[in-house]
């Protein structure tokens, strides 16, 4: 399945503290559309985030953005590469 790293923007700042519940609310919302979010950042001003996700399509993602009210400013398809995938110099 396609990885995306899905940019929000929340110019009043991330809420501090979101409840589990809200949450699990996120994770079955976007889940229903097709995707799967698998990990945010948060900048250090929590303005912007930073989510993996994976997801059929750009589309899917921008739909299950719209049902859970994430502001997305941009959608990147990317490739994770992991240091232990390549030789490592001696």
């Amino acid at each position: 399945m396609p990885l995306y790293l899905v940019e929000g923007w929340f110019p009043e700042g991330l809420p501090a503290f979101l409840s589990n519940t809200q949450i699990d609310r996120i994770w079955t919302e976007y889940h229903e559309t097709g995707v799967t979010w698998m990990q945010t950042y948060v900048s250090d001003d929590s303005v912007r985030t930073y989510c993996i996700s994976e997801a059929p399509s750009p589309e899917a993602v921008r739909k299950g953005a719209r049902r859970v009210g994430w502001p997305l400013q941009k959608i990147n398809h990317v490739t994770i590469l992991q240091p232990h995938q390549y030789n490592s110099p001696p």
